[in-house]
């Protein structure tokens, strides 16, 4: 997340993803890309409006024990506007 690669528990997740909302508070958020041909791993790509800016989110999901996961998240500086 913006500069910083690293594998995170769930519960720092929360944390870190808590921190990162708090200080830049969501205004619009527009889906701009959607893979869900495979009923078992979707991908997406949100483009999130904040008070602070505008970000890119992807997102990977995969199914694993009928339970969808968020596997990969990554949140960075949206450079096209």
């Amino acid at each position: 997340m913006l500069d910083d690669e690293n594998v995170y528990s769930k519960a720092q997740t929360e944390l870190i993803l808590n921190k990162f909302f708090s200080q830049n508070k969501p205004r619009t958020v527009k889906m701009l890309h959607k893979v869900n041909s495979n009923p078992n791993y979707m991908f997406g790509v949100l483009i999130a409006n904040t008070d602070k800016g505008h970000y890119r989110i992807t997102y990977t999901m995969q199914e694993i024990d009928g339970i969808l996961l968020i596997i990969e998240m990554r949140i960075e500086v949206e450079k096209v506007k």
